[in-house]
């Protein structure tokens, strides 16, 4: 994947995921992380796998987070074989 697009909307994450020719890309992982923040400020914030789906034939996923994730910063990822795309995420809607 080259591109991918992201949007949230309450507790539902949209979008869709395309190569550098703009076709769609099918069978990609898509998957929401936390951002957890480190404890010590040398060391690199984690990631906790909140959900994971696969696009469909037209390259679009839909996901709906859980209804007891607090609000915070998050990143979504999709991956297929080596390649991978991520954008910052930040849900402002949880339980």
């Amino acid at each position: 994947p080259a591109r991918m697009t992201v949007a949230a909307r309450a507790r539902e994450v949209r979008g869709g995921v395309v190569d550098t020719l703009g076709h769609s890309v099918v069978g990609a992982f898509v998957t929401v992380y936390r951002v957890v923040p480190p404890v010590r400020r040398s060391a690199k914030p984690t990631f906790a796998t909140i959900k994971r789906v696969r696009t469909n034939a037209l390259g679009r996923y839909t996901l709906e987070v859980p209804a007891n994730l607090r609000p915070g910063n998050f990143r979504i990822v999709a991956r297929l074989g080596e390649s991978a795309v991520s954008r910052p995420l930040r849900l402002r809607v949880g339980g």
